[in-house]
């Protein structure tokens, strides 16, 4: 009986070590920080019909909203907000729920080391579209 005893006692102890070995080891392993500015997106629609796109444009337009769009693999992508702003982007979301508008926040990563801009933001959007639609 005490020979099993120690066994099941040697068993726990060795498993306790090599588990606090694993851990450790696994804590001190350096996971590469991918560093860039994040930016965010409010999607207010995405047509393969050009004149529904240019119906939505106008019916924002007409609000005093401004949009920006592009096109990939056939569809027209209609956007009104592009913002590293946070607080900018909810301010959106609720102008769109007031007027009804259906939507979807996005967020993407600029990984350049320069300022960036609304150009810069669309390149990142359509690229990481691109990217996603090869996965």
């Amino acid at each position: 009986m005490k020979s099993k005893s120690k066994i099941v006692s040697f068993v726990a102890i060795s498993l306790s070590i090599i588990f606090m070995l694993s851990y450790g080891f696994m804590s001190k392993t350096v996971i590469k920080k991918v560093e860039g500015i994040p930016f965010y997106a409010i999607q207010v629609g995405a047509f393969s019909n050009q004149e529904n796109a240019n119906h939505l444009i106008q019916t924002l337009t007409t609000l005093d909203h401004s949009t920006y769009t592009y096109q990939q693999e056939g569809l027209t992508y209609v956007l009104t907000c592009l913002s590293e702003d946070e607080t900018i982007i909810e301010q959106e979301i609720q102008w769109l729920n007031e007027h009804q508008i259906n939507h979807a926040r996005r967020e993407y990563l600029y990984l350049k080391n320069e300022e960036i801009t609304i150009e810069k933001m669309l390149e990142v959007i359509q690229n990481d579209d691109q990217r996603n639609a090869s996965e």
